[in-house]
């Protein structure tokens, strides 16, 4: 029988998807964003013009909030805290946040926590 075909180099695809890519740390707030202390979006956008979102946050965040709800009750009495497509840095800061892309392209794991936007508006 013929050649086979080479097999389907994910690395090469992810890499040259997001080679060139730009983000935003999403805030609307009047108020500045503390680093330390935050929940925000993270917007990736490819050279291609497709947009990706991730959530991130930081351990001083989760822990204000689980103090937050063992104080109201919520989220079973702060026994949890949970955020779709999270990612938990020490600081948000452009320099961390390209840094977490940046480690995620290379070991393949950006599929696994950006989610891609099929309707994004700037």
């Amino acid at each position: 029988s013929g050649k086979h075909s080479e097999p389907f180099d994910l690395e090469k695809k992810i890499k040259e998807l997001f080679t060139g890519y730009t983000f935003e740390i999403s805030w609307p707030y009047s108020r500045p964003l503390n680093p330390e202390c935050e929940a925000v979006e993270v917007v990736l956008k490819t050279r291609a013009g497709d947009h990706y979102l991730s959530n991130f946050t930081t351990t001083k965040f989760i822990e204000m909030m689980l103090n937050e709800y063992k104080t109201m009750g919520e989220c079973a009495g702060g026994v949890y805290f949970a955020m779709p497509g999270m990612v938990v840095v020490e600081k948000i800061t452009p320099e961390t946040v390209k840094k977490t892309i940046d480690c995620m392209i290379r070991e393949l794991e950006i599929d696994d926590h950006f989610e891609k936007l099929d309707d994004y508006e700037e």
